[in-house]
Parts: structure tokens; C-alpha cells; sequence
């Protein structure tokens, strides 16, 4: 076997034989077991459905980043993280490989964060469910390791990024039209992930702009309509991990001019032209729906809150979180080495409550921590947190090496994408825990996939040595 991967010849001319034989063995016994009924419908539907993903795993991962924008849970499994798991399988029966194909600069600070998680396990209030929710990180490692074997150059990357901008287009579009019709806080047809999920298009958009100024026009437009959706959304944490990330990336452009053999001038006409756009965005906001900045005005504690007897009404949404962290900050220090157990935290908050009864149902009852950082440390502890760092730290080492040597062409051009989409991430962790379950940690997976997909590709290319 060459190092090189290969589709296997059998499961790209069987696949379709092999689902219609397992159906026409497999619904019979399914209408005699549990007759017809809703619950046999919806397997025989899933049964040729997962057929056709295991056996075709360009359709599975396409179907993985459409399922980032379809709100269906099974158990404690999103859409996504069960196609994620699918996808795993596809890729097993779909690929012949060896050691050498799983080369992958995240396989130890990956295999680090997964060991020191473990400790975890021991604290936690049922050892069996937390091992149970906790496959969605295998899946998330899976996605990582296995997913860039298949990306070998930048066709698939270019495909997955724009169905992604495109899914991203329908749900602002939807967004607009149900807050201007309705007059309320909306999120589209994709739920509240779509706050992450424009900011990541107004970054890639923004930088397509800078990159691609052939295409200015048709850059900014986008840029304009993920805005619109984002301020409609009234979500202040996405807009300040976004906000940061694109001085960040207007000050690199800036600095890295002379170098890259960019035009100043045409960075901060663009920077203009997206300023101006912004505000004309945010007059017609304003004029269509006056509401859109109220939040930012109702984050605290009222002045004279009674807390033992509080009006739940009164208060923000940043005075609501802190009751949150206060609690996982008391979960943490009764376990500060190996934490309360991964995910544990929604069911054992009120062992670590010291706030009103009424506050704790109204404001912690049934969630997370809603940081990632505070979430790691409260249920993995110091070992756990550790391990994590490490992991966000090797993502920035490789992303410096890449960039450092990916100076031209589509290596610079995706090496920049994938690098400040981690930058994003990692803003947005101080401030949303949602990478670390559902869409987002699987999100956060493929995004990772293709990060490693591209310094594989730069390096193929010489660049890295």
C-alpha cells in the first residue's frame, strides 16, 4: 500500500446496489416487528440514508456542513454531531490507509487534551452518561485526524467554504425579513449558532475583499447582508469577537503591506468603503427595526434589586450570566485539579449554589457555564485546562509556521481564512461555551480539518519544511 489514499473501486460501484439490498432485507422486518407506524417510518427513512452516507463520503461531509443549519437533537446528539459520527464510518469504508496518511501536527495536542479530560470521569455524577455525551469529542477528533486526508488540495476546501457562505446568505436573508415582519430577536431557520456562524462569513467575506479586490463589489455586498443579519441578531458577544478579529486583521494587512506587496491605499479604501457600509447598515437597522440595540442598554443588575425577592424581568442578560459563573466558579474550587466531570455541570449545579433559590432555577438551572475557558476549568478541573491550552497553543504554533512560509496564491490566501477563523474561536470562547458541544464543537472540528487539510497542502508544496 503507497502512502498515497485510494478510494475503494467496490464502495464507489456498490454503494447504490448495497443500500437498495439492505432495504429491500430490512423494511419487511421492520413493518413486522413495529408495523407502520411513526417510529418504523423514521427508520426506514434513516437506514438507506445512512447507507448512502457510509458508502459516499464527498455526500457525507457535504451533508455534515448543511446540517450545521438544521435544528434536530436525537438524545443528546445534534444533527451535526451524528453526521459527524457517520462521516467517521464513511470515511473508514470508503478509504484504504496507512500510518503515514494520518500525519497530523494536532495528533498529540489532541491526544493530550483527551487524556487529561479523563481524570474528569471520576468525579462526575454518572461515570456511564458522562462517557456517553462525552463521544461527541471522539467525533470531534475523528473529524480532525481523518477529514484532512481527503482534502488535497483546494478544491473540496473552496466547495465546503462556499456552501457554507451560502447557507449563510439564505439564514440572513431569512433573518432580515422575520425581524423586520416580526419586530423581535431572530436567528433564522439555523437557530442561535448563527450568530457564530455570520460572524465566521463576515470575516472570510472581509478578507475576500482585501485578497480578491477584482471582486470588490460583489465582497462587500456580502459583507453588508451578513451585518445586517448579525445586528438583527442583538448578539453583543459575536459582535465583539468579530469586531476585534477584523482590526486584527486590517492592522496585519497594514503592517504586512510592503511584504505581501499589498497597496495601503486600497486596504483602507476598503476599510472605508465597509465603515461606510456599516453605518448605512446600522441607520436602516435602526429606521426598520428601532429595537435592534436595546440589549446593549439592559446588561446589568437593577441598582435596587431585591435578590431574595427579585423581579427576574429587571434583569440583563451579563447581570444573568454572572450568577452562572459565580456558581461554576464554586464548582471549581470544591474540585480544582480534575473538575466535576465533563458536561456535568447542567446536572450538578445546585450542589454548588450559594445564590437565591429563585435566582438558581431562573438563571442556572439546566445550563452551562457559557464561557469555554470557565466551562474546561469548572468540569476537567486544572489537568483538564492544561491539556486545552495546549491544544489552542499548538493551533497558533502551526498557524505561524504556515503563514510564515505560505507567502502567495491560494496558500496565503487560505492559510489567512483558517488561521483568523481559530483567532475568532478563540475570542469567541471567552464569551460562549457553545464550541465545546452540538454545531459548534463540530464546527470548530471541520474548521480545524481543513486548517490541518491546508498545512498539509503547503507543505506537499515545499513551502514547510
Amino acid at each position: 500500500m503507497t502512502n498515497k489514499v485510494m478510494t475503494s473501486l467496490f464502495v464507489k460501484n456498490k454503494s447504490l446496489s448495497i443500500t437498495f439490498l439492505l432495504l429491500i432485507l430490512v423494511i419487511p422486518l421492520i413493518i413486522i416487528k413495529l408495523g407502520v407506524t411513526y417510529h418504523s417510518i423514521l427508520l426506514m427513512c434513516i437506514i438507506p440514508v445512512t447507507c448512502i452516507f457510509a458508502f459516499n463520503f464527498q455526500l457525507a461531509i457535504y451533508c455534515l456542513f448543511i446540517s450545521f443549519f438544521v435544528n434536530i437533537q436525537v438524545s443528546e446528539f445534534t444533527s451535526s454531531e451524528l453526521i459527524g459520527g457517520l462521516l467517521i464510518i464513511s470515511f473508514l469504508v470508503t478509504h484504504l490507509f496507512n500510518k503515514t496518511d494520518l500525519e497530523n501536527p494536532l495528533v498529540l495536542p489532541l491526544g493530550v487534551f483527551l487524556i487529561t479530560m479523563i481524570p474528569s470521569f471520576f468525579n462526575a455524577d454518572s461515570a456511564f452518561f458522562t462517557l456517553f455525551i462525552s463521544l461527541r469529542v471522539v467525533v470531534f477528533a475523528g473529524l480532525i485526524i481523518l477529514i484532512p486526508v481527503s482534502l488535497r488540495d483546494y478544491e473540496l476546501i473552496k466547495k465546503l467554504i462556499n456552501l457554507f457562505l451560502l447557507f449563510c446568505i439564505l439564514n440572513s436573508l431569512h433573518v432580515i425579513y422575520l425581524a423586520i415582519s416580526t419586530g423581535g430577536r431572530v436567528f433564522g431557520f439555523a437557530g442561535i449558532m448563527y450568530v457564530d456562524y455570520v460572524s465566521i462569513g463576515i470575516i472570510v467575506s472581509f478578507l475576500s475583499m482585501i485578497y480578491k479586490p477584482q471582486k470588490l463589489m460583489f465582497y462587500l455586498l456580502l459583507t453588508l447582508i451578513f451585518l445586517a443579519g448579525s445586528i438583527f441578531t442583538q448578539t453583543r458577544n459575536t459582535w465583539i469577537s468579530c469586531g476585534i478579529t477584523i482590526l486584527l486583521i486590517i492592522i496585519q494587512f497594514i503592517r504586512k503591506s510592503k511584504e505581501l506587496n499589498y497597496n495601503r491605499k486600497k486596504i483602507l479604501f476598503i476599510t472605508t468603503a465597509l465603515l461606510l457600509g456599516i453605518l448605512c447598515i446600522i441607520f436602516l437597522t435602526v429606521a426598520l427595526h428601532p429595537s435592534s440595540f436595546n440589549r446593549l442598554s439592559s446588561a446589568g443588575v437593577p441598582s435596587n434589586a431585591n435578590l431574595n425577592e427579585p423581579d427576574l424581568s429587571r434583569f440583563g442578560s451579563l447581570a444573568t450570566r454572572f450568577f452562572i459563573w459565580f456558581t461554576a466558579w464554586n464548582a471549581f474550587l470544591a474540585h480544582p485539579f480534575i473538575g466535576i466531570g465533563l458536561y456535568n455541570f447542567p446536572f450538578v449545579s445546585s450542589n454548588y449554589s450559594t445564590i437565591s433559590p429563585i435566582l438558581y432555577k431562573a438563571f442556572v438551572k439546566d445550563l452551562s457555564p457559557h464561557i469555554t475557558y470557565l466551562a474546561i476549568l469548572t468540569e476537567t478541573g486544572i489537568v483538564g485546562m492544561m491539556g486545552f491550552l495546549f491544544l489552542l497553543f499548538s493551533i497558533l504554533k502551526v498557524s505561524k509556521e504556515v503563514l510564515k512560509k505560505a507567502k502567495f496564491g491560494d496558500y496565503y490566501f487560505y492559510s489567512l481564512i483558517l488561521f483568523w477563523i481559530q483567532v475568532y474561536l478563540f475570542f469567541s470562547m471567552t464569551m460562549s461555551d457553545a464550541w465545546l458541544r452540538g454545531h459548534g464543537l463540530m464546527l470548530w472540528g471541520v474548521t480545524l480539518a481543513m486548517f490541518v487539510a491546508n498545512y498539509r497542502i503547503v507543505k506537499k508544496a515545499n513551502l514547510i519544511t
